[in-house]
């Protein structure tokens, strides 16, 4: 009966890590001290004492059930596991565990082999360990078991050479840090309070406890606030791992598959790294040689971390203008439909932050010669598409009202311009002194006869 045995194997291990969660307190059992154990206890105390012990034991116990088994995925054949599917029911365990009681003993253990697995070369496995990762990280608030994850994954990445899963550097993106100055926030909160009770009398009652009531409410957010700021310890230490490992990829294994979690989650946490790396890690990320999409992260995470604080730093960025210039015919060239939109959508989210976002910084000439290129590039795109290209046009009309000679002869002249199309330098091509009439009114031709072919269709 050994199919019997291995199916209540298998319900044992999810039955009792239920019951470990239903019944584990809410804080973490502290070893007691000599001194302590040396002291005579009051009976209810003596009771929770040998509760407590009894529960880490059994527990402890639990836990190397789960490992035995759980392990079996760092075998190298499945020959070795016995029951193929014992394992992943308990990794499952260990991911419910980490999940539901992070809080609890041995936390530490159950993340480095949760960790160890995410690496054993299983899909299923890997998934069940980012996913709670993940998990984690997203309920995390205080950072003190994230510090502990991070840390792991860091070391395990140095160790292996970066022959991990990018899943597992994609973890790193569900971490919940941000950086805002709440105590400002809260004064800012305080002064209105003083203010609103300065004009109490001049309020009716009704009004003034309605506007007291929000304000209340928004003082309490920001104390909420100002707690998780006094964790910014943990968090600190998060991020230093964080950053360790993504400038480790870069500047090691910049052709591994790593590099796509690593650029956007430097895009997304830019702002929290220190302005004095700010000028190596565009440095770093200027010296890369990569495909197409990836190429296009990069410049995206270099122009984020360029609108936050590294505004000040002395950084000409116009490598990454024709960078970007260069690479935007390749986007047509893309066979996967799927792919190519990715590559689209990433451009125009980026030609936004460079050029809309940094008007006083961008010359006209060059966002002329942007909307020159995207014009010609309009018409290899299935219609959506184009329309996203042109609506990213517009805007830089109007963002940029220099723009307007491009489609206005107001002095009744022809355009004298010449415009060169095949220079890779945006700043040396003549757009401004050209015309793009020709080409707006062929697509507004265009997306004319697509409008009147998906009304005609809808209505049959």
């Amino acid at each position: 009966m050994p199919a019997v045995r291995e199916i209540v194997m298998k319900l044992a291990s999810v039955s009792v890590a239920q019951v470990f969660i239903d019944i584990i307190p809410g804080y973490a059992i502290r070893a007691r001290s000599e001194e302590e154990l040396s002291q005579k206890l009051k009976k209810e105390t003596k009771k929770l004492f040998d509760y407590e012990q009894a529960l880490l034991r059994y527990y402890l116990k639990y836990l190397k059930h789960l490992e035995k088994y759980a392990g079996k995925l760092l075998l190298k054949t499945s020959r070795e596991w016995g029951d193929k599917e014992m394992p992943f029911v308990c990794l499952k365990c260990l991911g419910k565990l980490l999940v539901s009681v992070p809080h609890f003993n041995y936390i530490s253990e159950i993340i480095r082999l949760v960790v160890r697995i995410a690496t054993s070369g299983y899909k299923q496995a890997t998934d069940i360990c980012c996913d709670s990762l993940n998990e984690l990280f997203r309920n995390d608030l205080s950072f003190q078991v994230s510090s502990i994850a991070v840390k792991c994954i860091a070391t395990i990445v140095n160790q292996k050479k970066g022959n991990v899963p990018p899943a597992l550097i994609a973890t790193f993106l569900k971490l919940n840090i941000r950086s805002e100055n709440k105590n400002e926030q809260k004064e800012k909160l305080m002064s209105r309070k003083r203010k609103l009770n300065k004009e109490k009398k001049m309020k009716s009652k009704q009004k003034f406890a309605k506007q007291m009531k929000k304000l209340e409410s928004d003082l309490k957010e920001a104390e909420a606030a100002e707690s998780l700021s006094s964790k910014l310890s943990f968090a600190t230490e998060t991020m230093n791992h964080v950053f360790a490992t993504y400038f480790r990829v870069i500047k090691r294994l910049s052709t591994s598959s790593l590099l796509e979690p690593v650029l956007e989650g430097l895009a997304k946490f830019a702002h929290l790294i220190s302005i004095e790396f700010f000028d190596d890690m565009v440095s770093a990320l200027a010296a890369l040689h990569l495909q197409l999409i990836d190429s296009l992260r990069c410049i995206f995470t270099v122009f984020v971390i360029l609108s936050g604080e590294g505004v000040a730093l002395n950084i000409d960025p116009f490598r990454f203008y024709w960078s970007m210039y260069r690479l935007l015919p390749a986007i047509v060239f893309e066979k996967l439909p799927d792919k190519r939109a990715r590559s689209l959508s990433l451009a125009l989210h980026t030609l936004d932050l460079m050029i809309n976002s940094r008007r006083k910084q961008v010359p006209v000439a060059r966002v002329a010669a942007f909307v020159k290129r995207l014009l010609a590039l309009a018409f290899f795109f299935p219609t959506v598409e184009t329309l996203a290209v042109l609506l990213c046009v517009r805007s830089f009309f109007i963002a940029y009202p220099k723009l307007h000679c491009m489609v206005e002869d107001t002095d009744g002249t022809s355009f004298s311009g010449s415009f060169n199309s095949t220079t890779d330098d945006p700043d040396c091509c003549g757009a401004l002194s050209s015309s793009v009439i020709v080409e707006t009114d062929m697509l507004s031709k265009v997306i004319l006869t697509f409008w009147i072919l998906y009304y005609f269709l809808s209505i049959l």
